[in-house]
């Protein structure tokens, strides 16, 4: 039995003792008539509801009778219960039993989930271990009418969701909903005027008009502190030989969920333009193209034009350092370029994807800084065929390997810390802009 799951079982073993141990002393309690299971506005999620004759916590055993697996979730205590279930395979049956304790309870003997619409996705398999992560991938397939869609770790659709849009890129949060950049074919690659918040069901808890604020995001949405942040683009005016034209980079705003700006810095606040033509400036000046938290809350943010990392006080505005080319810190090995997805890895070190175009050679680093020094603690080269010039990430997972999009071969992978590859899939036209972990959608992590 593989590491995995003997976790995956002692963490069941721990869930179940926690329902025994509320269930110890009280009588058990019993269903009021029947549970049903309804369709939710997401065509893959469904909606449990029971009513106990008691206010109880109670565990839900799901499982599927072909592929014999199960899933479990505990409610909350309460007499009335509305469950999601979600992460289910398409086409197939299940059987469902409610649980006081290790009493059942009721059951539904079997329920069948619906078949995923044609031309969704299309995902090609070409490595998968079945042990190269647990849980789900969250990715986006970015047509005028385009999906945001999960696959689990046996590269099957499991979720997705229509956008009214181009989902230019998408986010996980803290509160199991998508957050998603929209933007239509007239805007630049990774460009949107609204951010959209999905819950799994299918409806929408808020959502921003930024062309209400004379804005266009680009490259990044998150959630931070219950606020929104994103990269927009900023323009001054500048002088170029005597002549006044415009300087056009990036700034990052926060705003609340009402869409209220709360915040704004500026690349133009640090760095001046001064004599620097528009046409030199290829329409976009440093081409900020990731942003993230530090673990102090101050910013990290990705210009892949310079190959720089910032760090910038979110309080002050002013920069604390520059990681990469011409920055504070010497690097021991070839520095990054033109890089994507900067980010504070779990064990407190600074990961992102090189795009390394300057070598045409593409990989997973991170650096620990100490001092004046960036210590290179990881470096995996992608092989070849996976080279990709522009866009891509990368995340740390659970049981320690990587995941990675390399957008430009429509490829998601899989890398242990040795660089072999355990899962791989390609999607479908148009490329993926970046995958993202998802460890469960019942239980917040």
């Amino acid at each position: 039995m593989d590491i995995e799951n003997k976790k995956k079982q002692g963490f069941y073993a721990v869930l179940l003792l926690v329902v025994l141990f509320f269930h110890s002393c009280k009588e058990a309690v019993s269903v009021n008539g029947l549970p049903t299971i309804t369709q939710t506005k997401n065509p893959t999620v469904k909606k449990l509801q029971f009513s106990l004759s008691d206010s109880a916590l109670v565990t839900i055993r799901l499982q599927n009778l072909k592929r014999h697996k199960e899933q479990y979730l505990v409610s909350t205590k309460s007499k009335a219960h509305e469950l999601l279930l979600a992460g289910l395979k398409p086409n197939e049956t299940y059987a469902l039993q409610i649980l006081d304790g290790e009493k059942e309870i009721a059951v539904i003997d079997s329920f069948r989930t619906a078949p995923i619409e044609e031309n969704i996705v299309s995902v090609y398999e070409r490595v998968n271990t079945k042990k190269a992560f647990d849980g789900y991938v969250l990715t986006q397939r970015r047509l005028v009418k385009g999906s945001v869609y999960m696959l689990d770790n046996e590269s099957d659709l499991v979720w997705y969701q229509m956008v009214d849009g181009q989902p230019k890129l998408s986010r996980w949060t803290k509160d199991n909903e998508v957050l998603v950049l929209v933007g239509n074919a007239r805007h630049n690659n990774s460009a949107g005027n609204r951010i959209v918040s999905y819950t799994i069901d299918g409806d929408i808890t808020y959502q921003i008009d930024l062309s209400a604020l004379g804005f266009v995001a680009h490259h990044e949405v998150l959630e931070h502190e219950d606020d929104v942040f994103t990269i927009v683009y900023d323009t001054i005016p500048n002088k170029v030989n005597g002549q006044l034209e415009k300087a056009v980079s990036s700034a990052v705003v926060r705003l609340n969920k009402e869409g209220e700006v709360l915040w704004k810095w500026s690349t133009f606040d640090i760095k001046n333009p001064v004599g620097i033509s528009f046409e030199d400036m290829d329409g976009d000046w440093g081409h900020a193209n990731a942003l993230a938290f530090d673990d102090d809350g101050n910013l990290l943010i990705s210009y892949r034009d310079w190959s720089q990392i910032w760090k910038i006080d979110i309080k002050t505005g002013k920069r604390i350092w520059v990681l990469g080319e011409e920055g504070d810190f010497q690097l021991e090995d070839l520095p990054f370029n033109s890089q994507h997805a900067i980010h504070k890895d779990p064990k407190g070190n600074y990961m992102l994807f090189n795009n390394g175009r300057k070598q045409r050679q593409t990989s997973v680093v991170s650096y620990k800084l100490e001092d004046n020094k960036a210590q290179t603690v990881v470096s995996i080269n992608l092989p070849d065929d996976l080279y990709a010039d522009k866009m891509g990430n990368v995340e740390t997972l659970p049981n320690g390997n990587y995941l990675v999009c390399s957008p430009r071969s429509r490829s998601i992978l899989v890398l242990s810390p040795s660089g072999e590859i355990s899962y791989h899939i390609n999607t479908g036209i148009p490329d993926p802009y970046r995958a993202t972990f998802v460890p469960s959608f019942y239980i917040k992590n």
